[in-house]
């Protein structure tokens, strides 16, 4: 079942989501839409808003490395299944094979059909 939320419940602290970003205060302050007065209000007061801690958040390399996580986990998921269904095509091909050479009647309806 897949998640509703896969924003993260905690976050790391504002300071380390600033630092961790390769871009400039102000710069990150133009991306996230607000002055650069604002930035400097919450840089130090070390909160923000959950938003823009979220969207800081992903554009680090802690989100990015969530991304990626997912990522993975899903690609293994889906080749675990693919792996799953073919191993269960084979069978049924194999139950096929049999039922085509045991039982073979001869009868116009017969289970399988052969030309």
């Amino acid at each position: 079942m897949q998640q509703l939320f896969r924003a993260p419940r905690s976050l790391p602290a504002l300071s380390v989501l600033i630092e961790a970003s390769a871009h400039r205060p102000e710069a990150l302050a133009r991306y996230l839409g607000v002055s650069p007065r604002t930035f400097a209000r919450w840089r130090a007061r070390g909160a923000a808003p959950r938003p823009i801690e979220l969207a800081l958040y992903w554009e680090s390399f802690y989100g990015v490395q969530h991304i990626e996580a997912d990522a993975f986990n899903a690609a293994r998921q889906s080749a675990a299944e693919a792996a799953a269904w073919k191993r269960e095509c084979e069978r049924l091909a194999g139950v096929v094979a049999r039922l085509e050479t045991e039982y073979d009647w001869g009868s116009a309806n017969a289970p399988v059909y052969a030309v």
